[in-house]
């Protein structure tokens, strides 16, 4: 361990598929395993890659024991001789659960030569078991996070949030986001007196799935409050009470975090520093950057491998944040963004873009932890376009990840409900994860004179895609001669026989084959 905290501090999150079959009693999982690819300081490599996932028996029921794994590192997505292979063993909880670190049976880790090159990697896994095949192989960045833009699209880019953990989406996702409920006004209402039943719920809920977990704090309870003016219920009918001022005791703060960080080690993966300050705190602030430093702080002393995300507070919030001191080591820069135009975000980014480099951020990953169309009132059409056009603009922009607000969110970005099931948006959703998990963007999403929006998108073995909508109007487009299929969001796919498609608001997807 030592030699990990000193050659990686912080790790980002990506997701792959492992699945394998032992004659009758191993079944193909859909489990995905979270990766961790370390980000050392400027002039180190990575020496440790860190790895989890969950095995379940053909029933569904988790597997136990021990079980052995063959990993390999790649310069292709398939086939190629590997460049490092490691032989390590993981022991399975009671829940089917492990954790592996690449790298960790060596004395010095993984090849300093590796990651120097700034190539893309790729990462298989193959279990030592009868008839255990290589999985799929997951993409790794050398030297940094897999960025936008650049390499293979990872599926932890589609995050996802829930009002209800019992309403567990049916459709992919690659990251859980903050749980409800799950705040220090409900969790320590009485000095001293912590009730972690409902935060533990929701990361067993992350995983049991084999998902990494974000959590974000917002509002102290009335008792550490230092204005009891800001005091009110959490949301309307709430029982529990919330501030949003600072604390009167520092100590407080201090003695919730550290109790936080040291029970969830290992296990919440993500620590945003403050939900939607400009919303939520109504201290100065320079007692905002007191409380998120200190935390900062905290995380850092007690979790070596957390990723760590700066508030997510408006543009102009969080310059003057970085500006007064706010700490500015943290791994990601974190936003949010409820739009009913989906282009309107790439502006938004870009400004903050432009916040995160006047404070020497540049270089940082940016995450969109929550964003959808919001309370917008659209149509079912309007929101299959939107879900479509939110990710791939997203992504061509520079957002490492995007966290959907809700899946179940009632009036706030609903994907579904529990009368109607999935919104035709869920569909879409899906579509669009398919589309692009595991493809490359190799044109960003651009807009010519007529409306008409293109992104190029690729995988290996030739196969090329251009995902295209038009803000404006339906109007027939001419397809570039390679293309002879077309996919919608509907999850259909036709075969072009003319010169022209018909195009619109829903992006449709020209490919050079059906996938």
């Amino acid at each position: 361990m030592k030699k990990m905290i000193a050659f990686a501090a912080i790790f980002f999150l990506f997701h792959s598929h492992l699945a394998w079959t032992q004659q009758s009693d191993l079944r193909a999982s859909s489990n995905p395993v979270v990766m961790a690819l370390s980000q050392p300081a400027a002039g180190v490599v990575p020496r440790l890659v860190r790895f989890s996932g969950v095995v379940k028996d053909w029933r569904g029921k988790a597997a136990t024991g021990v079980v052995g794994l063959t990993c390999s590192l790649y310069e292709l997505p398939e086939g190629g001789s590997p460049l490092w292979v490691e032989a390590e063993t993981v022991k399975l909880d009671e829940q089917g659960r492990y954790t592996g670190l690449l790298g960790a049976t060596f004395p010095d880790g993984l090849p300093l030569d590796l990651f120097t090159a700034g190539k893309a990697l790729w990462l298989g896994v193959q279990p030592q078991l009868p008839a255990g095949a290589e999985q799929p192989r997951v993409p790794l960045v050398g030297g940094k996070p897999a960025a936008s833009s650049g390499g293979a699209i990872p599926a932890t880019l589609f995050g996802m949030d829930l009002i209800n953990k019992s309403n567990w989406p049916t459709v992919s996702i690659g990251a859980l986001g903050k749980g409800t409920m799950t705040l220090w006004p409900y969790v320590e209402r009485t000095k001293g007196v912590f009730d972690w039943r409902n935060l533990d719920a929701w990361v067993n809920e992350a995983q049991s799935h084999g998902l990494s977990y974000l959590f974000s704090p917002a509002k102290v309870p009335p008792w550490a409050a230092a204005d009891p003016s800001s005091c009110a219920p959490t949301y309307t009918g709430s029982s529990v009470i919330g501030c949003t001022s600072t604390v009167t005791n520092i100590q407080d703060w201090d003695d919730y975090v550290t109790a936080l960080v040291t029970r969830y080690k290992g296990k919440i993966q993500i620590y945003e520093l403050w939900n939607e300050p400009n919303n939520y705190f109504t201290g100065t602030m320079a007692n905002f950057v007191t409380l998120t430093t200190r935390m900062y702080n905290i995380i850092r002393s007690i979790d070596h491998g957390a990723l760590i995300l700066s508030p997510s507070g408006s543009d102009s919030f969080m310059d003057n944040y970085f500006a007064a001191g706010g700490p500015t080591g943290v791994d990601g820069v974190s936003l949010h963004f409820y739009y009913a135009t989906p282009e309107k975000v790439i502006n938004y980014v870009n400004s903050m873009k432009q916040i995160a480099a006047k404070h020497g951020l540049a270089s940082k990953p940016l995450w969109n932890t929550e964003g959808s169309w919001g309370t917008a009132s659209l149509t079912s059409d309007a929101q299959v376009a939107a879900v479509a056009r939110f990710y791939l603009l997203q992504w061509s922009n520079g957002v490492s990840r995007f966290y959907w607000h809700a899946w179940d969110g009632a009036t706030w970005g609903a994907l579904w409900d529990a009368t109607n099931g999935p919104h035709p948006a869920a569909v879409a959703y899906q579509q669009v994860y398919h589309w692009m998990v595991g493809a490359t963007m190799t044109s960003p999403c651009s807009v010519d004179t007529r409306s008409t929006w293109t992104c190029g998108l690729s995988r290996p073995g030739g196969y090329q895609a251009q995902a295209i909508w038009n803000t404006a109007s339906t109007l027939s487009y001419t397809r570039p001669s390679k293309f002879t299929v077309y996919a919608d969001l509907a999850g259909h796919t036709f075969k072009i026989t003319g010169r022209s498609v018909m195009i619109g608001p829903k992006p449709i997807l020209l490919q050079t084959s059906a996938r």
